[in-house]
């Protein structure tokens, strides 16, 4: 209900709680009539008991009743009804004057509505039925009735319309000063405690208010911070921002336009953050007051993590060095350098020798600590202006600038290979790692960024290809190489797929008796522009794309399935034995050992029947885990043979740990017999050593009758060559099945 403004005008002065008073004053006043007429009331003879009884017990219940409504100031309509028949029994039943019991029904009555507010109507109904029930039981006189409803009920029904209004009206402006201190409250909170900061500044740009949130961001006091707005600024802002803010800001007090400035603020503690402030001008709708509403940001996280996603666009997450974008953008502009001033600068490709091996038998937690240990030994080597970045994997990049001359590049590849050869401790043993590093230089401003790494890449693969653990320089040959790689990748793909390999054999023949006991299986490629390709033309690019796991299974199956046939077709041959090279891929594989099983299964070859030779580079890699595999092998029946034994670097510590039970002498050494004494000393140690640990030995690479006669002087048990013969496809070699290579031993 609207109250009439008029009206609010006249009450306004009053207290929101002036009826209140009045209703307790009045009731007061009825239970002072009560319990005066209580002791009339029990000693009086004009009722009977009964109704005496029932007027003391509505006295009593009236007394409780408004001991409830002052703590609650709630009421009921049948409580309104209960005290009016109190008060009308009590009429009826005692003598006092009649301007009292005026007084005390009216305060009942104003009592009895304010109390009830809206339910007034509903309060009215029951206070008149209680005034004609009590009139009824106090005094059952019909013209008694009659005129206490003919002369109190309209003056009743009058009051109770405009106490009803008024307590609409009362109760209207309570509840607008409570939503006006809740919105007020609510205001206070959200200003005080928002986030950031808020300020208030006239078109002058004088600060009037500031929130309690400036003292927590920037440590100064709430009186320090009102008074002119670019003095506040200037106090504040850093001084690399502090020209451009305050200038920003004059122009917004002038404009009146909205302002809004990134920058970095002081605290009293010295400490910067990154802020954004805004501020807008306002304008009151019908009112010429304007004034200005600020806010000050804290954008420090928002800047840190900005920059750390700056951070992670162009570093490397494990290693923290820069990444290939960060190295290309540092190489442009080492190159643009160069037309400034002369000089040369060098890019060199890193790739860790068997990185791969380590995350597949340490794991990727063990493989990622390894290349934290090479990012942090590259740091050692390089000046602070040089760059490291990591491509990905386990290849790095290092950015070289102001040399004078090549060697310089050269000494850094040495000092980073010296760095590489100390042990790394992972997973509680030292494993040792070896790298191959690629070299380019250019003085040339205008060559492309990618170039120069591609460079470099090329003469990392040249370093691989002459035996890893080694730095090689580029030059133009190389890019025919990789060409050339490419093209033998791409056609060996094919080859596999339409089964062009080819296997040969060649005839192992045991040097006492000059008997074949063995046959080698070795893959060739029939190319169909190029010849017949050796291994060594496509198998190291087999190595390192992956296809060398195919040509072994390929290799393994046709030698197994070709062993088999001879066997049925040539009964006295049925102990022959075919060896057959197993790659290092191939060994560190864990399918490797079903490989083998189901190949012997589908071929039916018996496993002594079958030797798997490894070369020494398979085993010196990890000796642990070769020997895991060879064990199996082993247990199985399968011989096995340490191959090209004098081409590196095994030791007799692992040569004896080996569960081998042959030893191939590598073609090198048997070459060198009769050259020098010191040669021929060295083979035949080789061949002592073999023997003090129980070993088989086999010579390879025999070209001469001389050389097969000492050898069988020196002990060596079987050799092979191309003076026995060399590798030759299946329908050739099986007439060898059946020869004697005994005259060719001049053996009697």
């Amino acid at each position: 209900m609207k109250v009439p403004p008029a009206f609010t005008r006249v009450l306004s002065p009053f207290p929101a709680d002036l009826l209140t008073r009045v209703r307790l004053l009045l009731l007061s006043l009825v239970l002072l009539f009560g319990l005066l007429a209580i002791p009339d009331l029990a000693l009086s003879s004009v009722q009977p008991p009964p109704v005496r009884l029932l007027a003391i017990g509505a006295l009593i219940w009236l007394a409780l009743r408004w001991i409830a409504w002052y703590r609650t100031e709630r009421q009921l309509p049948l409580d309104v009804a209960v005290e009016a028949l109190a008060v009308t029994l009590l009429t009826g039943s005692v003598s006092l004057p009649a301007d009292a019991l005026a007084v005390v029904y009216t305060g009942l009555f104003y009592r009895s509505l304010f109390a009830l507010a809206r339910q007034a109507y509903l309060g009215l109904l029951c206070y008149s039925l209680a005034v004609v029930a009590g009139t009824m039981i106090a005094r059952p006189d019909p013209w008694l009735l009659v005129r206490e409803v003919v002369t109190q009920l309209p003056g009743f029904a009058l009051v109770t319309i405009a106490a009803y209004h008024v307590a609409e009206m009362l109760r209207h402006q309570r509840r607008l000063a409570a939503e006006l201190e809740a919105a007020e409250r609510r205001y206070r909170i959200l200003v005080e405690h928002a986030p950031v900061v808020t300020y208030l500044a006239d078109t002058a740009g004088t600060i009037s208010y500031i929130n309690p949130r400036i003292t927590s961001l920037l440590g100064y006091a709430h009186a320090e911070c009102l008074g002119d707005w670019t003095a506040f600024l200037a106090r504040i802002v850093h001084p690399d921002d502090r020209e451009r803010v305050i200038s920003e800001a004059t122009r917004a007090l002038r404009s009146g336009r909205s302002f809004t400035a990134e920058c970095r603020m002081i605290r009293r503690t010295g400490d910067i953050l990154w802020v954004r402030i805004e501020a807008r001008l306002i304008r009151e709708t019908g009112h010429e007051h304007a004034f200005w509403l600020g806010t000050i940001i804290d954008e420090t996280g928002q800047e840190r993590l900005a920059q750390e996603l700056v951070h992670q666009a162009f570093h490397d997450p494990l290693t923290g060095l820069p990444n290939r974008a960060l190295l290309l953008d540092r190489l442009e502009q080492a190159l643009a350098r160069l037309r400034r001033r002369p000089g040369k600068v060098a890019v060199l490709f890193l790739d860790l020798d068997n990185f791969k091996f380590i995350n597949d038998t340490l794991g990727h937690r063990a493989g990622d600590q390894l290349l934290q240990v090479i990012a942090q030994r590259l740091a050692t080597v390089l000046r602070p202006s040089d760059t490291i970045a990591r491509l990905g994997g386990d290849e790095f990049v290092l950015l070289l600038e102001d040399l004078h001359e090549e060697d310089a590049a050269r000494r850094v590849a040495i000092r980073i290979l010296e760095q590489m050869g100390m042990p790394v401790e992972l997973a509680g043993q030292p494993v040792y790692v070896t790298a191959s590093i690629g070299i380019a230089l250019t003085d040339d401003p205008w060559l492309h960024p990618d170039e120069l790494i591609r460079r470099a890449d090329l003469a990392m693969y040249e370093a691989k290809r002459l035996g890893r653990d080694r730095y090689a320089l580029f030059d133009g040959y190389m890019e025919a190489l990789a060409w050339r790689r490419l093209e033998i990748e791409c056609g060996l793909r094919k080859a596999i797929e339409q089964r062009e390999l080819r296997v040969h054999f060649q005839p192992v023949v045991e040097l006492r008796s000059g008997a074949l006991r063995e046959v080698e299986a070795l893959v060739r490629w029939p190319h169909s522009e190029r010849g017949m390709l050796q291994p060594d033309e496509f198998l190291p690019v087999a190595e390192e794309s992956g296809l060398i796991l195919l040509i072994d299974r390929l290799v393994l199956e046709e030698a197994c399935r070709q062993l088999k046939d001879w066997q049925l077709e040539y009964p006295a041959k049925t102990n022959l034995v075919v060896s057959v090279n197993l790659s290092t891929k191939q060994l560190r594989e864990p399918s490797m050992l079903e490989t083998v099983t189901s190949i012997l299964g589908q071929t039916g070859l018996r496993p002594e029947h079958l030797r798997i030779e490894i070369s020494e580079r398979a085993v010196t890699w990890d000796l642990a885990t070769a020997l895991d595999q060879l064990h199996t092998l082993r247990n199985l029946g399968i011989r096995l043979a340490l191959d090209d034994f004098g081409s590196g670097h095994a030791a007799i510590a692992a040569l004896r740990r080996l569960p081998i039970d042959t030893l191939k002498i590598d073609r090198t050494l048997v070459g060198a017999l009769g050259k020098s004494e010191r040669d021929t000393t060295l083979v035949q140690a080789v061949i002592s050593l073999a023997k003090i640990l129980g070993l088989t030995v086999t010579a390879e690479g025999i070209e001469s009758p001389e050389q097969a006669r000492q050898l069988r002087t020196f002990g060596c048990d079987f050799g092979q060559g191309t003076y026995f013969g060399g590798p030759m496809p299946a329908e050739e070699f099986a007439q060898y099945l059946s020869t004697d290579f005994s005259d060719l031993l001049q053996i009697r």
